[in-house]
């Protein structure tokens, strides 16, 4: 049997590079070493490069759902703005706090979609129940006015873009881990 440590010749000190500093064995475990210093960590004497820790990759994914969810609540603001100015009849201009306050909300609505992901459930349930409880605030105001049809266009046209938002998103992303 060969003989292992110190008397068989074996360094086991092992060096460890952080930022070009050299560091000395810690105590705690190899593992949870390089998972909180993985990212930058070299290790001596062997080419060992650790890629990003897997939450940090996590986080990154997030952005970029975060980002085209956002991206996404800003155009159906935009378009729910919009169609609110245009279809109201000659003569009645909406109030101008209410467009932005519905173009404010649609955005919030794409950017909490976006943190949904960690939700695990269909994207279209997902979308779908995170634009119902976004759009309940829009209502408040028509319904205080009696004015229940733009009430529940809001509610429905809400859980619409919703599905769309967490829709496209789950799309965009799975096609790019494919690639």
């Amino acid at each position: 049997m060969p003989r292992r440590g110190p008397e068989a010749g074996e360094n086991h000190k092992k060096q460890f590079s952080w930022f070009g500093c050299e560091l000395p064995f810690m105590s705690v475990s190899t593992e949870h070493f390089l998972l909180f210093y993985g990212p930058t960590l070299q290790m001596k004497g062997n080419p060992f490069v650790w890629h990003r820790p897997l939450f940090l990759r996590r986080i990154m994914v997030q952005k970029k759902r975060i980002a085209i969810t956002t991206a996404v609540g800003i155009v159906t603001g935009i378009y729910c703005a919009g169609s609110l100015l245009f279809a109201a009849p000659p003569g009645v201009t909406p109030e101008p706090w209410f467009m932005v306050m519905i173009f404010y909300s649609r955005m919030i609505q794409g950017f909490m979609i976006g943190f949904a992901d960690g939700i695990s459930i269909h994207p279209v349930v997902r979308g779908g129940g995170i634009g119902a409880i976004m759009s309940l605030q829009l209502c408040i105001v028509p319904l205080f006015a009696h004015n229940y049809v733009p009430a529940l266009l809001l509610f429905v046209f809400g859980i619409i873009y919703g599905v769309l938002a967490d829709g496209i998103a789950s799309w965009m992303l799975r096609k790019k881990d494919a690639v």
